[in-house]
């Protein structure tokens, strides 16, 4: 089960507006499927991470923007540039970047116009698991497939995903 650390700005410290990490032992994908986390992470694993889009599922949209990422650092320091990512769009938002850095901000500027300000308004963060490192790229694919992820740009790499 993800454990927020209620130490960083993934918690709602250091000046974030809205904590982004979402304390709970289960998963709803975007098609409605419920799956139960077998892990309790916190801020300070590295691993598999889901975000979904809090406009998505306040609007109680059939089809939740849902994004997988993966990272071999710290979940908090992670962070750091997907924020750094958000606010260079944000501040520069008439051209839309076409890569997976800059995924997040696009589902939010082309399904929902309205932009916050900051990426922790715009998501809520789950820990999914932490698998070995070598292991990352098959298992960030196995969780963007298992949640049919909508928001990545970037495909999944593995073949065989089970």
């Amino acid at each position: 089960m993800p454990v927020p650390c209620g130490n960083c700005k993934l918690c709602g410290k250091y000046g974030a507006k809205l904590p982004m990490v979402v304390a709970t032992n289960e998963i709803v994908t975007s098609q409605g499927y419920q799956i139960k986390l077998k892990q309790t992470l916190n801020c300070k694993n590295y691993g598999i991470y889901m975000l979904q889009c809090k406009k998505c599922l306040t609007d109680d949209e059939k089809n939740i923007g849902t994004y997988i990422g993966q990272t071999t650092t710290k979940f908090s320091q992670r962070f750091s540039g997907h924020r750094q990512n958000w606010l260079a769009q944000f501040n520069n938002s008439s051209k839309i970047e076409q890569d997976d850095k800059y995924a997040l901000f696009k589902h939010f500027k082309i399904k929902h116009q309205k932009l916050p300000a900051t990426l922790e308004e715009a998501y809520n963060l789950v820990f999914l698991e932490q698998p070995n490192p070598e292991n990352l790229n098959h298992r960030e694919d196995y969780w963007k497939h298992k949640v049919t992820a909508n928001i990545n740009i970037t495909r999944m790499t593995t073949a065989n995903i089970h």
